[in-house]
């Protein structure tokens, strides 16, 4: 593939005019704390009238991230636009394991929403089916229009939020076995669902916490990194990296190179 199309296959792929410019070099000349995860449209799976139409095909023209778009409602706590055919989940588990970092983002410009149409238990069980089914540990609520002044709606995601502190608060109280009662920490997705929530802060106080509990434990350090790139502390990010790379690698699942946030960013 010739770099010309290669750049053509990048442009293509960006959700906006702006990102869409700034993608060409973004590899090489973006800030530290900067990636970008362009929108993979659901419905773009295998279409003709697309300039790629798989994350193989993505990926090979070097795209190393994307955020799949959207996870909507069918008006009833029903979710569309994740129900991936055998083929599509295929091609999303291999773009993983080949390094790549999947993003799904629910929402959008037009909804249906589900915060509007789901309980806090019906959205908690939602996400978990989904990271359960594909793996896929980041989340990214895109909120638009006049959804942002959906009073109820924010508190339905704050309330999954709340939910996952619970989840923490009880993995805290087992009592100490091997293997234990519970398979991982549940500080990682608590940190990410902060993260995506925009609470930096509370996030990496978070990842801080679980690594006191779990040292290394490669999942809190690279969250952790993408909290202090966001807050611009270079120096402990680089040493936190490095620390990340030692403890991953071994490891039999294939994270992104680079614990760098996205513009938006998920929850494992």
């Amino acid at each position: 593939m010739n770099t010309k199309y290669r750049s053509t296959l990048k442009t293509n792929l960006l959700a906006g005019a702006a990102l869409a410019v700034a993608s060409l070099t973004a590899s090489h000349t973006a800030q530290a704390g900067t990636e970008v995860a362009p929108y993979f449209y659901t419905w773009a799976f295998g279409a003709s009238n697309y300039a790629v139409n798989s994350l193989a095909q993505a990926q090979a023209a070097g795209v190393n991230a994307v955020t799949l778009a959207f996870g909507t409602s069918n008006g009833s706590c029903t979710l569309q636009g994740f129900n991936f055919s055998a083929s599509t989940k295929s091609d999303v588990q291999s773009y993983i394991a080949n390094g790549g970092r999947v993003i799904l983002s629910f929402g959008g410009a037009d909804g249906p929403f589900l915060e509007d149409d789901c309980s806090t238990s019906q959205l908690y069980t939602v996400i978990n089916n989904l990271i359960s089914t594909y793996k896929i540990y980041y989340l990214d609520f895109d909120v638009e229009g006049s959804e942002v002044d959906d009073t109820g709606a924010a508190n339905t995601r704050n309330a999954v939020i709340k939910q996952l502190q619970a989840a923490v608060a009880i993995q805290d109280a087992l009592n100490y076995d091997e293997p234990p009662d519970w398979y991982y920490p549940v500080r990682e997705t608590l940190g990410m669902e902060l993260l995506a929530d925009g609470k930096t802060a509370d996030a990496e106080q978070v990842f801080r916490e679980d690594l006191k509990r779990n040292p290394e434990n490669g999942w809190s350090l690279n969250g952790l990194a993408i909290c202090l790139r966001a807050r611009n502390a270079s120096d402990e990010a680089a040493s936190v990296e490095a620390r990340f790379k030692k403890a991953w690698a071994h490891a039999d699942v294939t994270l992104p190179a680079s614990a760098a946030p996205e513009k938006t960013t998920a929850a494992r």
